[in-house]
């Protein structure tokens, strides 16, 4: 799978998806909630003289969709920085394992919170990308003095300061999957405010504890 460069990317505001994993088979003791970047769907971009009614021709730039259509999100590969730097973000995630046993660790909240990459292939060329990602994390790490933490919303938190991120997506209640583009079963808030929102996620294997 070959890795797509920082310009294939589109430029436009990225986002946290905060959501809990299916469990990997029946009757299982563990579930896991996972958090990877997204950014909002680019419509294509068409030349001035570009017809009123979109045909196929027209199309300056290929972005994501025409803007008749084109809603919702999109799996992220990058982050831009400050000083017109990138991040590698494909395939990135923070993920903490969930007890659902009747004496759950840490009372059912999620636990060994670990970011990792969950490529179907590695090139060189990916593979000097996820490094840069971990370096540049460890620099950011030293630099304001912290720590790991065995609480999701804080690693959460971390994540978000670092990829300059302060928008976090959840799916809507009901809803465990979906296309990206349906932005109706989605609901988003400030990064700040997001915390009762994973709660709730949670309490079902919080109520396990007691």
């Amino acid at each position: 799978m070959k890795i797509r460069l920082p310009y294939q990317d589109p430029t436009s505001e990225r986002l946290l998806l905060v959501a809990l994993e299916d469990p990997q088979f029946f009757g299982t003791e563990y579930r896991h909630i996972r958090a990877t970047v997204v950014r909002r769907a680019v419509p294509h971009k068409l030349r001035k003289d570009a017809p009123a009614i979109y045909d196929g021709t027209g199309v300056e730039v290929w972005n994501d969709a025409h803007k008749s259509h084109c809603t919702g999100y999109r799996v992220a590969s990058y982050v831009k920085l400050p000083y017109g730097k990138s991040i590698y973000v494909d395939d990135m995630q923070l993920r903490g394992q969930i007890d659902t046993v009747l004496q759950p660790m840490r009372d059912g909240k999620p636990y060994g919170n670990k970011i990792s990459f969950k490529p179907y292939s590695v090139q060189m060329d990916s593979a000097k990308a996820i490094f840069d990602f971990f370096q540049k994390l460890e620099i950011f790490k030293k630099q304001h003095g912290i720590n790991a933490s065995d609480d999701f919303y804080t690693e959460l938190n971390h994540l978000a300061q670092f990829l300059k991120i302060t928008r976090v997506l959840f799916f809507k209640p009901g809803v465990g999957f979906s296309n990206l583009e349906l932005t109706g079963n989605f609901f988003e808030c400030d990064i700040a405010l997001c915390e009762e929102h994973i709660n709730a996620m949670l309490a079902p294997f919080l109520r396990t504890a007691s």
